[in-house]
């Protein structure tokens, strides 16, 4: 009998332990659950995140096709304006000379004028 109790007290002390480990597993169990939810959840948010960081990358790049666009067009005006004013300075140029030629003749005549009215003045 003293070998029953004492096999059925050997077998106690092993459940004790079984249950120990048991209880430890479990718990360990629980934390990986934890981490996994947890986990899971910085995933979703990370995947939150992602969504809206390519929905502002769209939208920036939409900026920078449309500003691109406006670039074009500033440069096309930009370039016409060049054009104008090279015709501008062109056509200036040309008045300019024709004044100086002008102002030329005006005092050729002012001379011949003068020569006339010295000439008769004389008479």
């Amino acid at each position: 009998m003293d070998k029953l109790k004492e096999k059925m007290e050997k077998l106690r002390v092993e459940a004790d332990v079984a249950l120990e480990r048991a209880d430890a597993a479990e718990k360990k169990s629980k934390e990986s659950d934890e981490r996994i939810r947890q986990q899971d959840n910085e995933i979703l948010s990370l995947k939150n995140k992602i969504s809206l960081l390519e929905t502002d990358l769209d939208t920036a790049e939409e900026k920078v096709a449309s500003q691109k666009a406006k670039l074009g067009e500033l440069e096309t005006k930009s370039d016409e304006f060049e054009r104008k004013s090279t015709s501008l300075t062109n056509e200036r140029d040309k008045l300019e000379s024709m004044l100086d030629k002008k102002e030329e003749e005006l005092k050729a005549t002012k001379k011949e004028l003068e020569e006339t009215l010295a000439g008769l003045d004389a008479i």
